[in-house]
């Protein structure tokens, strides 16, 4: 039988409102009687219920994660990140995918979709391709990945364009001058991860004194491995001359080696492949794919606790927190 609060106040000498308070971090009280049940606590092995202590609260002891899907691996990994964190806080973590909707995005954000949580982490690509802003939110809210206009919103970032920049910067110091920017979509006003990794790749050129070609930026669709795939094979069948790839995700990344290894090309002998996440799959690709590491844990870590911050009552001014990146060297580039 689990032992109860009543257990440790028999146990203790105390009254169970004094083992509630203890348990409750109540600030008056002694030390001499905190240690006095802090000793009980210990040597009953009492356990929280963290479910009760929840409704005393007001909480349900669970968060949302809100992401565009779950078939890019790094979303899924991401999630695990999440989960693992959070378990650390005692909170329950549900999933919910957008299909990066912005209108679902929204939704979720004013609470109108999805179970009664504490708070919310949220990587929102479709709100990102646009200018709208958030002005309703229901919980306390974390943003990762790519930037709104959300007031009061806690914000972790990866460093796009300096990665971006870095990984064309890769290529060129490795003598490759025609380098595919792999993911390039439509222009934008918005700051989404997408037009922040194009700008860096156009930085990184600049950088390296190489020149932007047109036909050389390759929408990509949805970032699968058989988009990347299919642009790629499209690049070869047009006659388009090119000897670095960079993916603006693994998973491009990788489609990009697939249709390179069909076309009897050599990687990284005739051209360089670059990807951005170093999802867990990189390091098994033929061959090893180098790529940009955005520290998914620094990001799933640190949304989760400036979250948990904010559900315990902090609330000071809104946070901009930036992920370190490094570039991971493998054998394909």
């Amino acid at each position: 039988m689990a032992v109860t609060i009543a257990d440790v106040a028999r146990h203790a000498g105390v009254s169970i409102k004094s083992v509630s308070n203890y348990l409750n971090d109540y600030p008056f009280m002694s030390d001499a009687m905190r240690a006095r049940i802090a000793a009980s606590v210990e040597a009953l092995d009492y356990k929280v219920n963290a479910s009760a202590r929840g409704l005393r609260l007001g909480r349900t002891g669970a968060i949302s994660l809100v992401v565009p899907e779950l078939a890019q691996p790094y979303f899924a990994q991401l999630a695990e990140d999440v989960v693992v964190r959070a378990e650390h806080h005692g909170l329950h973590v549900s999933i919910e995918m957008t299909g990066a909707d912005p209108q679902r995005e929204l939704a979720y954000l004013a609470g109108d979709r999805g179970p009664q949580v504490d708070g919310l982490i949220m990587h929102a690509v479709g709100l990102a391709r646009t200018s709208g802003e958030v002005t309703e939110l229901r919980y306390p809210t974390v943003l990762i990945g790519d930037e709104i206009a959300a007031e009061g919103c806690d914000f972790v970032t990866m460093a796009h364009e300096a990665a971006a920049a870095a990984a064309v910067g890769y290529l060129a110091a490795r003598g490759r001058t025609r380098i595919v920017a792999l993911g390039a979509e439509r222009e934008t006003d918005a700051p989404s991860g997408a037009r922040l990794r194009l700008d860096g790749y156009r930085g990184g050129l600049e950088d390296a004194g190489l020149a932007a070609a047109p036909e050389l930026l390759v929408p990509a669709g949805l970032w699968r491995i058989g988009s990347g795939r299919q642009a790629i094979e499209a690049l070869i069948d047009a006659g388009v001359e090119f000897d670095g790839v960079v993916g603006f995700n693994d998973s491009l990344a990788l489609g990009a080696i697939s249709a390179l290894a069909h076309a009897g090309l050599d990687v990284p002998g005739d051209v360089s492949v670059i990807g951005f996440d170093d999802i867990d799959e990189a390091p098994f690709a033929s061959p090893p794919l180098t790529t940009a590491d955005p520290s998914r844990h620094v990001l799933a870590q640190t949304a989760v606790d400036m979250l948990v911050e904010r559900i315990e009552g902090e609330s000071g001014p809104a946070r901009r927190v930036e992920a370190p990146f490094h570039i991971v060297e493998r054998a394909s580039a």
